[in-house]
């Protein structure tokens, strides 16, 4: 995972950077051209990581996120966690959350995504990141418990890095949870307009953000555009390699980086 997480920043990074993204700054656009085509966002249910990883990052939230400069982890949907025991987690949810679809975040989204992440159904293709997780239960109006097989340090920094929260009104009507990456509805600081092989992934800025903090900062560009750029004499080139504040998704790439390492 962490191999994938590494690849998947460096790659928008550079490209976020090149000389095709620059010029459209001043439109308030940013162009990210991509190797491979998407036809849906789901870091979940992607075979081809590093061309995900953006727009997952971009339209989805996690419970926690990672705080790079101050080196912990602090509250995104969740406002607060505490340790029942070894082996069980309590979240206290945020209560002023709403979907890109305007409906109300709420504990049975949690429930939902956690306890399809260890569904052997799913057939997720990195499902070994959640094979910790016994079960998610709902306990009172804003709070839900999860229950570890065993004592897990490392359980934040899994829900920090790819642990998607997907909005449960919208996924238990889907035949295939698939799909649902290919008209998303997120919480997170851009919403998806356009998801398409051909014409690419349009993101635009979530001005209902609710979420912004150290480790997870708002939208500073109003639009951006994913497309797939297959020829690689045409890809723009990368030689540096810095932080994306423009796309205002750096420091959730970096503290996924960081947590899951």
């Amino acid at each position: 995972m962490k191999r994938s997480m590494l690849t998947a920043l460096g790659l928008v990074v550079a490209l976020s950077m090149s000389a095709p993204a620059l010029a459209q700054k001043a439109k308030d656009n940013l162009r990210i051209p991509l190797k491979f085509p998407i036809d849906f966002i789901s870091y979940s249910y992607s075979g081809n990581i590093n061309e995900t990883q953006f727009s997952t990052m971009a339209v989805y939230d996690t419970l926690v996120v990672f705080d790079e400069g101050a080196k912990k982890f602090v509250p995104s949907l969740a406002k607060s966690w505490k340790m029942i025991d070894p082996k069980t987690i309590e979240f206290e949810l945020r209560d002023d959350v709403k979907w890109s679809d305007g409906n109300a975040f709420v504990p049975e989204d949690v429930v939902d995504s956690l306890m399809w992440f260890i569904n052997p159904d799913a057939k997720l293709t990195n499902a070994g990141n959640w094979e910790w997780i016994e079960k998610v239960e709902k306990t009172g109006a804003n709070t839900v418990r999860l229950y570890n097989k065993r004592p897990t340090p490392h359980a934040l920094a899994r829900l920090t890095a790819g642990s998607d929260i997907w909005p449960a009104h919208v996924t238990t009507k889907l035949a295939d949870r698939k799909d649902f990456g290919r008209a998303p509805i997120g919480t997170g600081p851009y919403k998806a307009t356009q998801v398409d092989s051909n014409q690419g992934i349009v993101l635009v800025k979530n001005p209902d953000y609710k979420l912004a903090g150290p480790g997870r900062p708002s939208a500073k560009i109003g639009r951006i555009h994913l497309l797939a750029i297959p020829d690689p004499g045409t890809m723009p080139g990368s030689k540096t390699l810095t932080a994306i504040g423009r796309a205002g998704v750096d420091s959730a790439a970096a503290s996924r980086r960081r947590a899951s390492s």
